[in-house]
C-alpha cells in the first residue's frame, strides 16, 4: 500500500489518496479520502502499463 499525497476525485475535491503496488495487474485504482476527517470522497482508475490487446480473458466476458 502507498499514500498519494494530492489527488482529485471525479468532482474537482482534492483529497488524499491509498493505492496498491501490484504489478501483475495493467491498471492501478486510488481511493480517495477527505484530508481532515478521513471520508472517502471517491476513487480513480489508471492505466499502468502499456499491454497488447488479446492473450488474456478481459473481466467482463461471459463466462461459459
Amino acid at each position: 500500500m502507498r499514500k498519494v499525497p494530492d489527488v482529485v476525485d471525479a468532482a474537482g475535491r482534492h483529497g488524499v489518496g491509498i493505492t496498491l503496488k501490484d504489478t501483475a495487474y495493467a491498471t492501478r485504482d486510488v481511493w480517495i479520502f477527505d484530508p481532515d476527517s478521513f471520508a472517502y470522497l471517491g476513487s480513480r482508475g489508471y492505466l499502468a502499463k502499456d499491454r497488447k490487446p488479446g492473450g488474456t480473458r478481459c473481466c467482463t466476458e461471459p463466462t461459459r
